[in-house]
């Protein structure tokens, strides 16, 4: 949906992001800068959370290894970053970036392997408990 407003929408909705940031911090960085961390920051915001829905999805596939649901999960991130980026050369003043691909991939990454970390962990808690109680 973000990906589908014109450029003069998005800058103004990172406009008032920055003011509202820097005049509650009292940051003394310049506006530019502070732009660029508000937008990236949203990229490795929801990219980290669609890593996260993705292998959700995955791993209840039953894969023999996690790492093939891991490397499932990283790809459909991947391609899903590179068609939004592609999609945005047909918005007025967007562009297709790159460097945003690799934000989003890396940011999806995270969220994937953190997720994973949280079941296995969870899964092995579970498992001790059970051991436990059959003592």
């Amino acid at each position: 949906m973000l990906s589908s407003e014109p450029a003069g929408v998005s800058s103004g909705r990172s406009d008032l992001i920055v003011g509202a940031i820097s005049n509650s911090l009292r940051l003394t960085l310049s506006q530019e800068v502070m732009t660029f961390l508000v937008r990236k920051s949203a990229h490795t915001v929801a990219y980290f959370v669609l890593g996260i829905l993705i292998f959700n999805i995955v791993k209840d596939f039953r894969l023999n290894r996690a790492r093939l649901a891991i490397a499932i999960s990283v790809a459909a991130a991947f391609f899903y970053a590179v068609s939004d980026e592609f999609h945005q050369l047909f918005v007025q003043g967007r562009s297709c970036e790159l460097r945003d691909v690799m934000i989003d991939t890396i940011a999806a990454t995270i969220g994937v392997c953190f997720y994973y970390l949280i079941c296995r962990f969870a899964s092995s808690k579970h498992e001790s408990n059970l051991h436990n109680q059959l003592k």
